[in-house]
């Protein structure tokens, strides 16, 4: 579960999808959000789409059998019963690869993760008051760019296992 976690939060909310999805992709700042909570009707705010995205997450929890990819899962979901996995690999590699994919220069590439990694910092600060890049919140932290993806997801497999003794 990715991106349509927006879609679910708007529907749920009853606001446009534009408008968590500017949430979603920036933080913004508390008179910004007194702004738009005075002047427009039905604007979302932080505090909605926090409990909004918490009770989605959650209720994908519930039902289990999910993957939830970033939003802060790892800070709203139980780790008693929630595997808590952070991929990473070198500044180098993921430039490389991000140039690769969309056909950017290196230096567009480093704009582009470098914005990513600022956001998603600020992101967690901002809605949970934690650091993301704290391994204190990961059951693993598995580095993709050092081995083979199948070897990844086969390591992640096994680390379920382990943590909860059966493979569903």
């Amino acid at each position: 579960v990715d991106k349509n976690i927006v879609d679910k939060i708007a529907s749920s909310a009853q606001v446009m999808d534009t408008i968590v999805k500017s949430l979603d992709d920036r933080v913004l700042d508390r008179i910004s959000e007194f702004i738009n909570t005075m002047f427009e009707n039905g604007c979302l705010t932080h505090s909605d789409y926090l409990r909004h995205l918490s009770q989605l997450v959650l209720s994908i929890g519930q039902h289990g059998e999910a993957v939830i990819v970033g939003r802060g899962a790892q800070f709203i979901l139980d780790p008693r019963y929630t595997l808590r996995v952070r991929l990473i690999a070198p500044l180098e590699h993921r430039i490389e690869q991000l140039a690769m994919e969309n056909n950017w220069t290196l230096e567009q590439a480093t704009l582009e993760i470098e914005a990513i990694d600022l956001h998603r910092v600020a992101y967690c600060n901002h809605h949970f008051k934690k650091d993301v890049t704290q391994p204190c919140h990961y059951d693993l932290i598995v580095n993709y760019a050092a081995m083979h993806h199948e070897l990844c997801a086969e390591i992640i497999i096994q680390a379920f296992i382990g943590k909860f003794g059966r493979t569903r």
